[in-house]
């Protein structure tokens, strides 16, 4: 009955006639979808984006967290179902190394260890979880059905929100698309804005889309063009609302755009690409994939403490943990800036860690950001030393100068001092 407390506690007395005849219901063995109620935030979504979407409400004789029925992890499912099954990944028929985790080096720390969770997971415990080392966790809030198209919650979505949040893990979300043109794409963002907008997210909001090449998806017929707008148009929205938005794709489906028209995406949002053959991090430190890959899920293949059965495994080229600096592992800040600000600066980007000194081949500016865009915080001048912390793979280096944080042309500077 977890999702009918969230419902009561969203609305209160004021529903209260709507409840009765939803209990009713459930009880008479029947799911029942009902309005989502939208929760008022520090990071509430616009006026605008409320709409009458709905979510899947299960029979309380299932596993619904909390219940003494959780391991049974079966649910009253809408006719048409979850899209997403237990094992499906984007990239691969097989499954990726298989790792047993126990826990995660501090191999580099401007990279962050983390998880990608569903109500196929079961019940997580994540205290042993963050014992294990994860730093955050994607976790599926929902999913649009591949038949009728009703938008549905994850049964787990919020027992994985809370618990994450209280085990001290960042946490970032998805949703499980298969919306047919632009408004369905919009309107699952709007709904997502609504369901996160009680929790404190600092990882990505991902959109993810799969099985369109199955004859039976509601979404089969869709061209490159198509489903790249549908992904654009989902992405605008959850940016506007002041999140990060990023997309979901596996390496095959993305190369040479196969698949997605991926050069309009990089050119706005990072990606999370699944790929299974290139080894496994930190032995590897990145897949082979040359876009903008800001996150790598690198097995689907993981046994971690706190989880029953296996679950998919990422690094992410970014931390968001506001504790640490670039500045070596210092607790000082630099300059007032934060590490989700610079993170923000450099999603997308993979900078190879360094510790050198570095001068101009003659006087280049110092910006903000990796990118000329950016404003120009100081120059650096030929025979001046900045401390070099990373050299990124996108023709730009971070640099340490006068107490701030910058970046310049790294075919500019040079160790040749």
């Amino acid at each position: 009955m977890k999702n009918i407390k969230k419902f009561v506690k969203r609305k209160g007395h004021h529903i209260a006639a709507v409840l009765v005849v939803v209990l009713i219901l459930v009880t008479a063995g029947v799911c029942v979808s009902i309005p989502v109620i939208k929760v008022t935030n520090k990071r509430k979504a616009s006026k605008d984006v409320l709409v009458s979407n709905t979510i899947q409400v299960a029979d309380s004789t299932y596993g619904i967290p909390g219940n003494s029925a959780d391991a049974d992890n079966s649910y009253v499912e809408l006719a048409d179902g979850d899209p997403q099954s237990d094992n499906m990944s984007q990239e691969l028929s097989e499954n990726g190394i298989e790792l047993n985790i126990t826990t995660f080096s501090n191999d580099n720390m401007a990279y962050s260890n983390g998880i990608d969770v569903s109500k196929w997971q079961g019940k997580i415990d994540w205290n042993k979880v963050a014992e294990s080392g994860i730093d955050y966790a994607m976790i599926r809030v929902g999913y649009r059905t591949d038949i009728y198209g009703t938008i549905c919650e994850d049964e787990y979505a919020s027992y994985n929100l809370e618990g994450a949040q209280k085990a001290g893990i960042d946490i970032g979300v998805y949703f499980f698309s298969t919306a047919v043109d632009e408004d369905e794409a919009i309107e699952e963002a709007c709904w997502v804005i609504d369901y996160i907008s009680a929790y404190d997210i600092t990882y990505p909001v991902v959109y993810n889309c799969e099985d369109y090449n199955n004859p039976s998806s509601r979404m089969y017929n869709l061209s490159n063009e198509e489903r790249t707008n549908n992904a654009l148009a989902f992405m605008d929205t959850v940016d506007r609302e002041g999140y990060d938005a990023m997309l979901y794709a596996g390496k095959g489906q993305i190369v040479n755009n196969k698949e997605w028209n991926i050069q309009d995406i990089e050119a706005r949002y990072p990606i999370w690409v699944a790929s299974y053959k290139e080894g496994t991090y930190p032995a590897v430190e990145h897949p082979s994939y040359t876009g903008a890959c800001a996150m790598w899920q690198y097995t689907n293949n993981a046994k971690i403490d706190g989880i029953s059965g296996y679950v998919d495994v990422n690094v992410a080229y970014f931390n968001y943990n506001s504790s640490f600096n670039y500045n070596y592992g210092t607790q000082a800040s630099v300059s007032g800036q934060t590490q989700q600000s610079l993170n923000t600066a450099e999603l997308g980007i993979i900078f190879n860690s360094v510790n050198e000194e570095v001068t101009a081949k003659e006087p280049v500016n110092l910006r903000s950001i990796p990118e000329v865009s950016g404003d120009i915080v100081d120059v650096l001048d030929n025979g001046d030393i900045a401390l070099r912390t990373g050299i990124g793979d996108t023709g730009w280096s971070r640099l340490i100068y006068n107490g701030n944080v910058v970046y310049a042309v790294t075919s500019y500077l040079t160790t040749d001092y």
